[in-house]
């Protein structure tokens, strides 16, 4: 018997053939046929070349799930506005790419209701091109890793297996995966995710962040615990370095008007 492929399936194929129909790998720029590990641009790049060295960034950054989208969105958020009042961006790290991935319609742009990437796809602090939804499943994952697994294996060829993509995580020397530990989404994408780049030698060093509430009693935060327990094995495996994040303690750095206790 032959097995049928699921209509979301079809529809994400569909959506991503339109969108990649023109899909290229993009030119070097003058005298760099490979990444360097050096921040400064070549003396003799034109502003017209400056779009072709985000390809060739040192950094490759993926929001995946709800959690790390949001993230993701905040740093460039922050960049965004500080860079439209003069001042230094926040987010220190130069020469980066980034990609969001997420199995719900909270990372579609193109929904002004319910999207964590809407404004900033209008205020163009997000690039609507680093924004893939890999399933409009109601709910994401519903924190349940498995499905999250599910579709990124039948998907991650079709949206990060294009020669843009490989090209700018082939030059990457390091990859943060940005995620939950207690979620679905999150939990379930990043060990895929890290593996598929493993297997193809991509994305230069692998390193997992990962974000995490403490189990106390309460029935929803024992459920992100296990998640969390579930998901740390399997990511592990293909990164060189995770870091786990205490949203309790970092919530406890944050004052009521929005500044860190250092501020």
């Amino acid at each position: 018997m032959t097995e049928r492929t699921p209509d979301w399936l079809i529809q994400r194929r569909g959506d991503q053939e339109e969108r990649n129909g023109e899909d290229f790998l993009p030119p070097l720029p003058p005298n760099a046929e490979t990444n360097t590990g050096t921040d400064d641009r070549s003396p003799n790049t034109s502003e017209q070349d400056e779009t072709t060295y985000h390809a060739l960034d040192r950094y490759f950054v993926l929001g995946l799930g709800g959690t790390g989208v949001q993230i993701v969105d905040q740093a460039q958020r922050a960049n965004h506005v500080a860079e439209a009042n003069g001042k230094k961006p926040p987010v220190q790290g130069r020469n980066y790419n980034y990609l969001l991935l997420d199995t719900s319609e909270d990372s579609d742009p193109e929904n002004p209701v319910l999207s964590h990437t809407h404004e900033g796809v209008m205020q163009r602090w997000l690039d609507r091109d680093n924004i893939e939804t890999l399933a409009r499943l109601a709910g994401g994952a519903s924190r349940l890793p498995p499905i999250a697994e599910f579709v990124a294996d039948e998907t991650l060829d079709l949206y990060m297996g294009t020669p843009r993509r490989q090209f700018s995580l082939k030059n990457a020397q390091t990859t943060f995966l940005v995620h939950s530990g207690g979620g679905g989404t999150g939990s379930g994408l990043a060990p895929v995710v890290a593996s598929w780049l493993r297997s193809r030698s991509l994305g230069g060093k692998l390193v997992s962040i990962v974000t995490l509430n403490k189990a106390s009693g309460d029935t929803k935060e024992d459920l992100e615990t296990e998640n969390a327990l579930y998901n740390f094995p399997r990511v592990n495996r293909s990164v060189e370095l995770l870091i786990a994040l205490d949203n309790s303690v970092m919530a406890q750095n944050i004052s009521t008007n929005g500044k860190t206790g250092r501020d």
